[in-house]
């Protein structure tokens, strides 16, 4: 005989933690299904033996004072830290230190008065940034938009860069001990609640009609409830790898009109903080260069020889392909390039490399959501809950500048738990 719970929740990364949270503390019986072996999602940190640091995966920052993670943060007594430290740039085989992001956003806050609408960022580089006297600013907003966004110039919101821009002066913030103490907070309290974890579960197929939703798993199991809360992410509805039925066709094409950009994340550990030396460089924190791999940080401001590459949008997309040995290579001949190093020094220096290529996760197909065009319409319609059975969340689904961050899973994750609450009282 099947066990019916009150509700399903689709996804144990931060939106569905969160909405297991909120349901199962509302008194309803909920089954937590995820696809992977762990609960997290894109959250994915874990300890080397012997070193202090937590390495990261997958989500790192805190972007700004956020409420929700803020209220997890202190519940599960965590601590966090500042990010600060110097920005650099390597250009044509010059490394020099720069003042902020975009140097030359002067020239830009004259073209803003002059772009009536929100286009693509790539339209907005063609129509109103032309010529050569704009090419050292088209060139940084492309690497922006491609590496901090992990977006594409074709669908990459004019107007939510412009946002962006203006509150770039907000502080940033690293978890003591990484992003994943959080959510096994989360994780933990949900269990104490009664909720059913149900790891390694692929969803093949959702059968639903008002008031009863069956999921199917790829390996035959069935699991049945009066509801749906559907978290997985965008990557994973434009590749279809879920078949609805009755079909969503609205909220499918909904689903293609979002950006959700490849990522790909290197995080190198070395015997020493090799690009530290000298005085000028020892609060190295973020590097742009020119290079194959366009973005690098480091663990400023702790002292750990601690080194991220990262590729996003165009530029994950170009090595998605690439092995872990070979993008470990490149990375290091780019470091070597830069820094005026020996590749095969800079190899004896390397004590461990870990790699996760979120653009080849089956169970997502990416790395996080960007701001679009109309996005907030397409949001909307993705969002909004179906026959008072089906509803969403998920950290593309939050309008505004939060988009793509923990913080927008979690509230994504509360507010559809919440709704389906009230749409389903306890008499």
């Amino acid at each position: 005989m099947e066990h019916r719970y009150d509700v399903l929740v689709l996804g144990a990364g931060a939106a569905g933690l969160m909405a297991a949270w909120e349901l199962s503390a509302a008194g309803r019986s909920v089954a937590l299904i995820e696809a992977r072996g762990r609960t997290g999602g894109r959250v994915h940190s874990f300890h080397e033996p012997g070193f202090s640091l937590p390495i990261e995966l997958g989500a790192e920052f805190v972007h700004g004072e956020l409420p929700l993670t803020r209220h997890w943060r202190e519940r599960a007594v965590l601590g966090q830290y500042a990010v600060s430290g110097s920005i650099w740039q390597y250009k044509g085989g010059r490394l020099q230190q720069q003042e902020d992001f975009i140097e030359e956003e002067d020239a830009l806050e004259k073209v803003w008065p002059q772009v009536p609408e929100d286009l693509p960022v790539g339209t907005l580089l063609d129509r109103f940034l032309q010529g050569a006297r704009h090419e050292e600013l088209r060139f940084t907003l492309r690497r922006y938009v491609e590496g901090y966004y992990a977006g594409n110039l074709e669908q990459a919101s004019s107007f939510a860069l412009r946002r962006e821009l203006e509150g770039e002066d907000e502080a940033q913030y690293r978890l003591e001990t990484g992003y994943g103490p959080l959510l096994t907070a989360i994780d933990t309290e949900c269990a104490h609640q009664g909720v059913f974890f149900c790891l390694n579960t692929p969803i093949r197929s959702v059968q639903w009609c008002p008031g009863s939703v069956r999921l199917t798993a790829t390996d035959g199991r069935t699991f049945v409830g009066g509801a749906l809360v559907c978290t997985v992410p965008i990557g994973t509805w434009q590749a279809g790898d879920i078949e609805w039925a009755p079909a969503l066709p609205a909220k499918e094409a909904a689903a293609r009109q979002l950006g959700f950009g490849p990522v790909l994340k290197l995080v190198l550990r070395f015997r020493d903080r090799f690009w530290a030396e000298g005085a000028t460089r020892a609060d190295l924190n973020f590097l742009f260069s020119d290079t194959d791999i366009p973005a690098w940080w480091t663990a400023v401001p702790k002292n750990e020889a601690l080194l991220t590459a990262w590729l996003g949008g165009p530029n994950a997309a170009a090595f998605r392909d690439l092995p872990k040995d070979a993008l470990v290579e490149k990375a290091l001949a780019n470091l070597a390039q830069i820094f005026g190093r020996e590749q095969h020094w800079l190899r004896g220096q390397l004590v461990s490399a870990h790699y996760h290529n979120w653009s080849q996760d089956p169970y997502c197909r990416g790395g996080y959501s960007f701001e679009v065009v109309e996005g907030p319409r397409w949001q909307a319609e993705l969002s909004a809950p179906v026959d008072s059975t089906l509803y969403f969340a998920g950290e593309g689904l939050l309008p505004g500048p939060k988009i793509g961050t923990v913080e927008a899973a979690l509230q994504t994750g509360q507010a559809a738990a919440r709704q389906l609450v009230a749409d389903h009282p306890r008499t």
